[in-house]
């Protein structure tokens, strides 16, 4: 499916994806992945397993910018990301890098407010990757 087909199709998903997300099953996918994360070999494993999947954020990002280069929402989906990684960089020890998605699923204490620049990255994370897309909820929450 063509990326400007899915931003005019999260345009109007906006509203009930808002009212739904993330939901239960996002807050298990990513405790898992925190679980993954956090029983790493060594911290750079942690690091480079966590970096991997919001990667793919940044690559969501840049595809739905395509769309809307100058659009001040690109840039501040990115730097939220950009935010997150660099607390899961400096992370010393690979529980210190699962605590990283712990205060993901911590920031999110309810129904969340996306617009819908952030439904269409959200949705081609989902296209590139389960982790991603769930990332980018928690994220833009």
């Amino acid at each position: 499916m063509h990326v400007s087909l899915l931003f005019a199709l999260s345009a109007a998903a906006a509203p009930a994806f808002a009212r739904d997300c993330p939901c239960e099953a996002d807050r298990v996918e990513l405790r898992a992945f925190r679980d993954r994360v956090a029983a790493a070999p060594t911290p750079d494993d942690a690091r480079e397993l966590a970096l991997s999947k919001t990667r793919l954020g940044h690559r969501a990002i840049r595809q739905v910018g395509r769309l809307a280069p100058h659009d001040a929402g690109v840039v501040e989906a990115d730097r939220r990301l950009s935010r997150f990684e660099a607390g899961v960089a400096a992370s010393p020890t690979q529980e210190d890098v699962a605590l990283r998605f712990d205060e993901l699923l911590l920031s999110s204490g309810g129904h969340c407010q996306y617009t819908p620049l952030e439904v269409g990255i959200v949705v081609v994370g989902f296209l590139l990757g389960i982790l991603p897309g769930i990332i980018l909820l928690f994220v833009f929450c």
